[in-house]
């Protein structure tokens, strides 16, 4: 009994301890099905080089072996510590699903820290492409005025707010203080499937 109350106190003590408020969906952009048995939520920002490079590095690898296969829903969560990822919540916000995720992909996949300053002028263009211009994007009182300037602030007023980009969290587990790579995150995932898959063929005898 007296396991089991320390056990809930951790828990507990745990749940307390993480208390994020994330975004509204319509800055989050969603890779897979939500019926995947693994839940990813990938925090970044525009003008983490990390963040970049995680994308370009690992991400095809990650989609083509878990989120192709429906194993894994990989959310991509802006932290608006910069201008560029606030001026990125703006496009997000103006598009469906399917646009997020070309403009994400577009962006992540072009974008390098040395060429920040290029980045406002490739959302644009892209926003073109895909028939939702803003051409006032650069406009820092524009933005100023934009639901998604309150949001970010509010975001980041949190006590709980995130500092360190990129981090992930797996299956609502935020793991504040690893830098995620893709064996990292293979490790993770795969340990989550392996014990379903156990849960599974316990259940089958």
């Amino acid at each position: 009994m007296r396991k089991l109350l320390c056990l809930l106190a951790i828990f507990f003590l745990h749940i307390q301890g993480y208390s994020l408020q994330k975004l509204s969906s319509d800055y989050c952009v969603t890779f897979g099905s939500s019926q995947a048995s693994v839940q990813v939520v990938q925090y970044f920002s525009m003008q983490c080089p990390h963040c970049i490079q995680l994308f370009q590095r690992d991400f095809a690898q990650i989609e083509s072996e878990y989120i192709e296969t429906d194993k894994v829903c990989w959310t991509f969560h802006p932290v608006p510590l910069d201008l560029l990822t606030v001026q990125a919540m703006v496009c997000l916000k103006e598009l469906d699903e399917k646009g997020k995720r070309v403009f994400l992909k577009t962006l992540l996949g072009i974008l390098s820290p040395e060429e920040s300053t290029s980045a406002t002028v490739y959302m644009q263009k892209a926003m073109e492409l895909l028939q939702r211009p803003l051409p006032a994007l650069a406009d820092k009182e524009y933005l100023m005025q934009c639901p998604a300037f309150k949001e970010a602030f509010s975001f980041l007023k949190q006590s709980d707010a995130i500092q360190a980009v990129p981090s992930v969290e797996i299956e609502s587990q935020f793991f504040r203080h690893e830098v995620p790579c893709y064996l990292f995150i293979k490790e993770k995932i795969d340990a989550i499937l392996n014990s379903i898959h156990s849960q599974e063929l316990s259940h089958e005898k």
